[in-house]
């Protein structure tokens, strides 16, 4: 299986896939890459094919994506999952890519995983919520000195 019909990985997006275009290229455009190489640096760089088949099994397999994550994207975790009978798929809002090490909620389930494969805890997941940015640290004024007058009134006035 080389992935969906039209030749995309999930949501539409080009995969890694033999039989797929490299992934973030749009149809055609590996094609249109310079002939000094660069595709040859995009491709998976050795072993046998059989590496990028797709695998199929029925081994308890957690499966854990950030919702943040802007290389290899959420959508991917059910789509690498499809295969995999008795997988856990698990999307961590909020989180980047490298979930693991971002996201405490994260560390939990893949502890309860060991525990138990089959039934991970993933409870926490509903409990998180957006992480609020901390300004407390925020030099009060300018990041730079006004050098001048009319910026000095300038900035006096629009601070009160």
């Amino acid at each position: 299986m080389t992935g969906r019909a039209d030749g995309t990985g999930p949501a539409g997006r080009p995969g890694s896939v033999p039989g797929l275009p490299l992934l973030g290229a749009g149809p055609g455009a590996a094609a249109s890459l310079p002939a000094r190489g660069l595709r040859r640096g995009l491709e998976h760089p050795g072993g046998p094919r059989s590496v990028r088949d797709v695998t199929r099994s029925d081994i308890p397999t957690l499966v854990v994506s950030g919702g943040f994550d802007s290389r290899t994207g959420a959508d991917n975790g059910p789509y690498v999952a499809r295969t995999l009978s008795r997988a856990t798929v698990v999307t961590i809002p909020y989180v980047p890519h490298g979930a693991i090490v971002h996201s405490k909620c994260t560390q939990a389930i893949t502890v309860s995983f060991f525990d138990t494969a089959t039934a991970p805890n993933t409870a926490c997941v509903k409990d998180l919520k957006p992480a609020v940015r901390d300004r407390s640290m925020r030099r009060p004024g300018p990041a730079c000195p006004p050098r001048d007058r009319l910026t000095v009134a300038f900035r006096a006035s629009i601070a009160s």
